[in-house]
């Protein structure tokens, strides 16, 4: 029955996304090709400079061929770990054929993963897929190596000078695989539980990127190592009890997709009626906007501060900006403005852009309780959207450098009208649901409407920097528009200079004729 093989194998791929939907291990749609409105004002920050992980950007450019050799010397590593007298230039064939059964197994399950189709057949995606999977579990082991004893079995596969840029391309949201396929292989290859291999690899990966200590971790949200970063960072993490860490099961576990039932499927339903008629009560401006600049902020009475929190010291927040920064804690109480330090780095710059891109992809809505499906923080996008506000011109960025709100790491190459439109950049195209964070949208109502008496004389002042600002940038506009226009050859050059010198000229004859009169 050819038919009936064609409709099978047309149907089996939306069954299985239909499957992923409700799935806790295996997320459906995780990742995604970022919109063309985020992208446009930094296409390079969504781009993988290093190394590339998984089908999106396998053929992107030519640096990124010197990583392939790599994975697979990483790989091999992987194979021969827990036989290390083993000759390690022959390949485990055993080892190898149970990791390459298992991926081919999941195709379907990683289509699903995707949000656009992958135009591989089944083999060319599960080579990437266990390549790319071995790499990335043979990189947490050597971390792990590291800091149990101090000294890893290999070698960091990247330079030092390269490590921050090979991390954060880890980092990026469509150079990500399903974190499911390093559950799988470490599953084959070290047969521990199914039920605490995510929490180990949580820990390894978030101690990877310096987030944790390297215990295991109990997250609900770990669709690929993007989202998994975002939950720790806007979260509060959960540490694995010692009964889920590692421990030898007496039979394997495999990793199952079960279809969701039919009171999932009537929830579902449900729950997506209430939000079509929530809906349409909602206006279409639901994005929260912040309609006073630091300046006017200050001039109204509010002060502004670096949010330190409970137990965190100012010492603390100098020695590791970096991090603090990814914490996005702002709070407004009693006329003081208090915002977690941003320090603006190239690093951070991809981060966050991937962070934003990342929750902007996602949906607004709650937990969905029924069906466990995880709610997305949108913390970036909140964190974006009030620097965009506070910002207006650079008196602005030098306002919040003297309150330690902002920092800069390389002043030559972040001047503040650079920071200025990178601020602005980064906030273009973010959409936020009022309702999904009220008390977000309760401090921006909060500091558009306070009013402690407003200063005058730093309004006008303000008002002045303004107006400077915008008449220096209108005279940029008109010379470059003189040098690209009048004055691209020498000979147009000596043209606009008899010009001006005839009309100086005639103006002084004017003018002393005037005189003579």
């Amino acid at each position: 029955m050819a038919g009936d093989d064609e409709f099978d194998r047309w149907i089996s791929p939306i069954e299985m996304t239909l499957n992923t939907l409700t799935n806790k291990k295996v997320r459906g749609n995780s990742i995604v090709d970022i919109p063309e409105h985020l992208k446009k004002s930094n296409m390079k920050a969504y781009k993988p400079k290093v190394v590339s992980i998984g089908p999106l950007h396998r053929k992107s450019s030519r640096e990124l061929l010197y990583m392939k050799e790599i994975k697979w010397q990483c790989m091999l590593s992987l194979l021969h770990r827990l036989n290390p007298t083993d000759d390690q230039k022959v390949v485990p064939p055993k080892r190898l054929k149970d990791c390459g059964e298992v991926i081919l197994k999941y195709d379907e399950a990683v289509r699903a993963c995707y949000m656009d189709p992958i135009e591989l057949d089944r083999h060319e995606l599960a080579q990437i897929m266990l390549v790319d999977g071995c790499f990335l579990l043979e990189l947490l082991l050597i971390t792990n190596d590291k800091q149990l004893n101090g000294e890893p079995k290999s070698k960091f596969p990247v330079k030092v000078s390269k490590r921050e840029e090979f991390l954060s391309d880890l980092k990026l949201l469509e150079n990500q695989i399903p974190l499911f396929i390093i559950d799988l292989l470490y599953l084959k290859l070290f047969g521990q539980k199914s039920e605490g291999i995510p929490n180990i690899i949580n820990g390894y990966a978030l101690y990877l990127f310096g987030c944790s200590s390297g215990r295991p971790i109990i997250s609900p949200n770990r669709a690929h190592l993007l989202e998994l970063t975002h939950w720790f960072l806007t979260s509060r993490q959960i540490e694995a009890k010692p009964d889920q860490e590692r421990s030898a099961p007496e039979t394997v576990v495999e990793l199952t997709i079960d279809p969701p039932d039919h009171e999932h499927m009537e929830s579902m339903d449900i729950w997506l009626r209430e939000r079509d008629e929530r809906d349409k009560k909602v206006s279409k401006e639901t994005t929260p906007k912040l309609e006073r600049c630091a300046a006017r902020l200050q001039a109204a009475g509010v002060k502004i501060k670096t949010f330190y929190g409970k137990n965190r010291s100012s010492s603390k927040l100098e020695k590791d900006p970096v991090s603090v920064m990814f914490g996005c804690k702002e709070k407004f109480e009693q006329g003081v403005l208090e915002i977690q330090s941003l320090c603006i780095t190239e690093e951070t710059e991809l981060q966050w852009r991937n962070f934003i891109a990342w929750e902007q992809t996602r949906s607004a809505e709650k937990t969905w309780e029924q069906t466990g499906t995880p709610a997305t923080e949108k913390k970036f996008s909140q964190y974006a959207l009030l620097f965009k506000g506070l910002v207006c011109c650079e008196y602005d960025i030098e306002l919040l450098k003297s309150a330690k709100v902002l920092k800069v790491h390389d002043e030559n190459k972040w001047s503040n009208e650079k920071v200025n439109k990178f601020i602005h950049d980064i906030a273009e195209g973010i959409q936020i649901d009022a309702s999904a964070d009220p008390k977000f949208c309760e401090m921006i109502n909060d500091l558009n409407s306070c009013d402690k008496g407003c200063c005058r004389f730093i309004m006008f002042k303000h008002c002045c920097r303004i107006l400077l600002t915008k008449a220096r940038k209108f005279c940029r506009y008109l010379y470059r528009l003189l040098m690209r226009d009048y004055c691209s050859t020498p000979w147009q050059t000596l043209g606009v200079m008899a010009a001006v010198l005839l009309l100086f000229l005639t103006i002084a004859q004017t003018v002393l004729a005037a005189i003579a009169l």
